[in-house]
Formats: structure tokens, C-alpha cells, sequence
């Protein structure tokens, strides 16, 4: 059994292993990976004190886990640099036989798991820095909440970069416009849609709302599917479109005013012509003759509220002129009295 166990442990490439009996680092044993990294047999590392193997030094290096083991009875794990530059990663472990503590000490080459993870680092470094410095927001969502925004996105909705990391974005989203957000989320995370740009209205901290427009993509990230994307504040195009919108409606009622205008005019060029000729046909001391002067002022009046609808619609000149109130009411007068009855009475100064 103990020979099998030993092809067991020499069939470990990766990881050197050590066994120690005390605290004076003496090697008792150690696998293939051993005699094959420092190139030496088994006869030469036996009896060998590991920190004289490893650094040719003669004491025990500052922290021995080994040491802290056999103190402890506890496993201990650390990582160590060879002067080659190689990063280990040193783990101990005790193992307990009735009254007394042997020590299995496990060596692992880490330098290239090391390098990636700065390379990561460095990348993630650099890609905050350009995603800080956008004028987007910028964020990545998985499990429904932030795991990733830049201080634009933070700045946007009035949190600070911290407070958005894991809160949970609809809450991020106007009431009225959840349904829509979780509904193209959910898809994207499902793998229904790999990407979907839309609008929404976002909630500040402070309770306001404004106009945003995101454009995200489905992702994998640390093995599980997540949102990636890009906000933009739109509420001022929003504002320009309402706007541009109200302009073209009242361009719309101008057209029709005008033609309104137009064809009004005509009707009143008729009447206009029928009220000269009723005028010209009675004498002028005819008592009808006041009630025409009435009708033709009234006339007058319409003439001139087509002219105001020419000019709103822009078929017309403005040509501002000074005007008398009190005429102009003196005018209506007697037409105002017939209309409103004998029961009201009209005053005029």
C-alpha cells in the first residue's frame, strides 16, 4: 500500500511535496517533482533541511509555515519568491499520529497564474480609466444588479460609483417604465435577444426623473450571462423634439387658419358688396339705415379678424397701428344691447 501511495504522489507533476518530522525542516521525503526540479535524487534531498535546499541558507527563513505548523498543529499557507523570480505558493499541512505532528509541506509554481492576474488587473486598470472618462454611462449588470458603472452613470442618477456596486438596477428605472426594462433584461440573459437599445425614464436619488437612452449586450462574465452597455442622458433631445413637434402642429393650425381666412374673406366680400347696395338703395335719412351702418361695422370687424388670421398663418404682414378702445366699443354698442337682452344692462363711458 505504501509503495502504491508513493507512485501516487510521484505521478504529481505540478506540485513538489515534502515531509517533514520536526521543526529542524529536515526532509524525510519527497516526491519526483522534487528530484526533477532541482535535479538531484532522492539520496541527496533526504536529510537535507528544505530551507538549504531551496535558498542555500542556514537558518529557517523568516515565517516558516513548516515552523508554524508544528507550533500551531494548523494548517498554514503562504507564497514565497525564488531568486530565479518564480512566485510559490507554499502550503503545510499537519499530520497527526497519535501523540505526535508530521508536517507535509506542498510546493506550487504560481508565476504564470500571478502574471495573468496582473495582466488582468492591468487591463481592468486601463479599462476603467477610458470608461471614467467617457461621457456615457457605462455599466455591466448580472444578477440583476450593478456589478460594474463608471462615474458618469454614478453621476447621472446622483450616487457615488460605491453605492451603485450591487443595488439592484430597476430600482434605478421609473415605476411606470419596470415592466419594459425587465422584460428586454430577461431576454438578453436568456439569450432571446443578444442586444437591445431603447428608452426609459431613469430615477435619480433624489426622486427625479430624466430621459435616458441604453444600448446593451448580452456577455458572459466570470461564467455567467450579464448585460453590458451604454446610458446616454437624452432629455434634452427629448425637450428639442417636443419642441420641433409643437412647431409643426401650430404650422399645421396656421394652414388651416389661413385657408379658414381665405375662404372667410370671400363670404364677407359678398356680404360686403349686398350691404353697399341695400345702403345705396335707401334714403339716408332711413331709420334701417343705422341698423346697416351696424352690420357693416360688424363686417368690419370680421375683415379685420381675417387679417389676424392671415398674419398667424403667416400669409400676411404685420403691420401694427394704434387703435382707440373706446371706439371700438362705442361701435358695438348697439349690436352688444340687442344681443345680450333686456334684462342685463350695458354702460358705457
Amino acid at each position: 500500500m505504501e509503495k502504491l501511495f508513493e507512485k501516487i504522489l510521484n505521478a504529481v507533476q505540478d506540485v513538489m511535496i515534502f515531509y517533514f518530522e520536526n521543526k529542524n525542516l529536515i526532509i524525510k521525503w519527497a516526491n519526483k517533482s522534487v528530484t526533477d526540479f532541482f535535479n538531484k535524487t532522492l539520496e541527496q534531498i533526504i536529510g537535507t533541511p528544505c530551507y538549504r535546499l531551496w535558498y542555500e541558507r542556514n537558518r529557517p527563513c523568516d515565517g516558516c509555515p513548516v515552523i508554524k505548523v508544528f507550533e500551531t498543529g494548523k494548517s498554514k499557507e503562504t507564497e514565497r519568491t525564488t531568486q530565479d523570480g518564480k512566485i510559490w505558493e507554499i502550503k503545510a499541512i499537519p499530520l497527526k499520529e497519535e501523540n505526535k505532528i508530521n508536517v507535509i509541506g506542498l510546493a506550487r509554481d504560481i508565476t504564470v497564474c500571478r502574471q495573468d492576474q496582473m495582466t488582468l488587473q492591468e487591463s481592468e486598470k486601463k479599462f476603467r480609466m477610458l470608461a471614467n472618462n467617457r461621457l456615457v454611462g457605462v455599466y455591466l449588470i448580472q444578477d440583476w444588479v450593478f456589478k460594474f458603472a463608471n462615474e458618469t452613470l454614478a453621476r447621472m442618477f446622483g450616487y457615488t460609483v460605491d453605492e451603485l456596486i450591487g443595488k439592484p438596477y430597476l430600482e434605478l428605472v421609473y415605476p411606470d417604465d419596470r415592466g419594459l426594462s425587465a422584460t428586454l433584461m430577461q431576454k438578453r440573459i436568456t439569450g432571446e435577444l443578444e442586444e437591445a437599445r431603447y428608452q426609459f425614464r431613469g430615477l435619480r436619488k433624489d426622486g427625479s426623473w430624466f430621459y435616458c437612452e441604453v444600448l446593451g449586450h448580452r456577455i458572459e462574465y466570470q461564467g455567467k450571462p450579464a448585460v453590458q452597455g451604454v446610458l446616454l442622458d437624452i432629455t434634452e433631445q427629448k425637450r428639442l423634439e417636443e419642441q420641433l413637434l409643437h412647431a409643426q402642429k401650430m404650422e399645421a393650425i396656421g394652414r388651416l387658419a389661413g385657408g379658414i381666412a381665405h375662404d372667410f374673406n370671400n363670404l364677407l366680400t359678398i356680404i360686403m358688396g349686398n350691404l353697399q347696395i341695400a345702403q345705396l338703395s335707401l334714403p339716408s335719412d332711413s331709420p334701417i339705415q343705422n341698423h346697416l351702418e351696424s352690420i357693416n361695422k360688424a363686417v368690419e370687424r370680421a375683415v379685420s379678424l381675417t387679417q389676424k388670421l392671415l398674419t398667424f398663418s403667416r400669409k400676411q404682414l404685420i403691420e401694427p397701428r394704434a387703435i382707440d378702445l373706446n371706439e371700438i366699443v362705442k361701435g358695438m354698442e348697439k349690436m352688444l344691447k340687442r344681443l345680450i337682452g333686456e334684462d342685463i344692462e350695458l354702460i358705457t363711458a
